[in-house]
């Protein structure tokens, strides 16, 4: 959809041709509820976006031609390498192998490959259409010019791209993302803090700051600088560094008392939030899920939980997203909708939303 939206001719390719054929109808759909909503990317209308999107089940006639090639099979390296190993054979030397691996090293990948000077990861963020970071990591013998490329490519389509100057495991984004994750997980083992309440400390705290500016940018803004920022804060911060812990098992009694959090029964939310009216414009339209914000989660037992802000999105129980189809009765309200939700708490993010209801945002 990106690349489409850009312009270029765009080639699906799997094994199995019903799953070309079952992606061309879903970006079909996708691609009109965007254009609906006014929130298709791009300069060209949908069905011109379309015809630039084609699709097959043989590899040599899906490159052929091609100035990049993105791979985005299943995050198994053994897999990945055998698929580069026949794009090796069949590619020109022009066009570009990337990876849509989130942390698997280009070593790797590539290791043994004649075109591995045309080869990198270009490691996108789901959802990619509305979250547009691209970590471009070479292998060691990766070629400048390739680097350029990519990162030219990326910026035409509208991403931002972020040159690794050498692989490392796990990447920049994930390193970061880990390393949140192990120490929330050592809070939450210990007894420091609910795994609701941690949560807090991200999505109403720590998430809204670094969703403007990043962890440098924060320290040299919280100080007169950053050379300020760490004569003050400095001793600070390696003293409580020292505490943290080994890497978590991730495991265990914790695993199941954070399930079990997103799973708890909970009553609905009392007061405005469940009698706000609803425009005319949601009946029948498709909500994209949103990942800023609150937790999001199924509950198996208690009814929906809505707050004064609009509906966005839900996530299933482990995480995996849903695209939520609103419905509108005569005088229909939030409250309505949460029965039509099937027990889902939804949490949300913005609270001008309701005035957007209808459209991505």
């Amino acid at each position: 959809m990106l690349f489409a939206s850009a312009g270029f001719r765009v080639k699906l390719f799997d094994i199995e041709p019903r799953q070309v054929t079952d992606a061309l109808v879903s970006l079909r759909k996708e691609m009109k509820m965007l254009e609906l909503s006014g929130y298709l990317k791009g300069q060209l209308g949908a069905e011109e976006q379309l015809s630039l999107i084609s699709g097959c089940s043989d590899l040599r006639e899906a490159v052929e031609g091609a100035l990049h090639v993105q791979e985005c099979v299943p995050e198994n390296l053994e897999l990945k390498r055998k698929l580069f190993a026949q794009l090796d054979k069949i590619a020109d030397d022009h066009v570009v192998l990337s990876s849509s691996s989130s942390c698997l090293l280009p070593s790797k990948l590539f290791a043994g490959l004649a075109h591995v000077k045309q080869c990198l990861v270009a490691h996108p963020v789901n959802p990619p259409y509305y979250v547009p970071l691209v970590e471009l990591v070479p292998h060691p013998e990766t070629a400048p010019a390739t680097v350029d490329r990519t990162y030219a490519l990326m910026r035409r389509v509208g991403q931002s791209p972020v040159r690794l100057l050498r692989e490392v495991d796990g990447f920049a984004l994930n390193r970061l993302q880990y390393a949140v994750i192990a120490e929330a997980w050592r809070l939450v083992e210990e007894g420091v803090v609910s795994p609701g309440d941690l949560d807090l400390v991200m999505s109403d705290g720590l998430g809204l700051r670094y969703a403007f500016i990043g962890p440098l940018e924060t320290m040299h803004l919280n100080a007169e600088g950053m050379l300020s920022y760490c004569d003050r804060y400095s001793k600070g911060m390696k003293r409580v560094l020292k505490t943290f812990g080994p890497v978590p098992e991730f495991s265990g009694a914790t695993a199941e008392k954070v399930h079990q959090n997103y799973w708890e029964h909970r009553a609905p939310t009392p007061g405005p939030s469940s009698d706000l009216p609803l425009p005319e414009e949601v009946s029948g339209c498709l909500l994209p899920m949103k990942t800023t914000g609150y937790s999001l989660t199924r509950n198996q037992n208690g009814a929906a939980e809505f707050t004064h802000r609009e509906l966005v999105t839900a996530s299933g129980p482990r995480g995996d997203p849903q695209t939520i189809v609103l419905m509108k009765g005569p005088g229909a309200t939030t409250g309505d909708l949460d029965t039509r939700l099937g027990r889902t708490r939804v949490h949300v993010y913005l609270a001008s939303a309701l005035s957007h209801a209808g459209r991505i945002i």
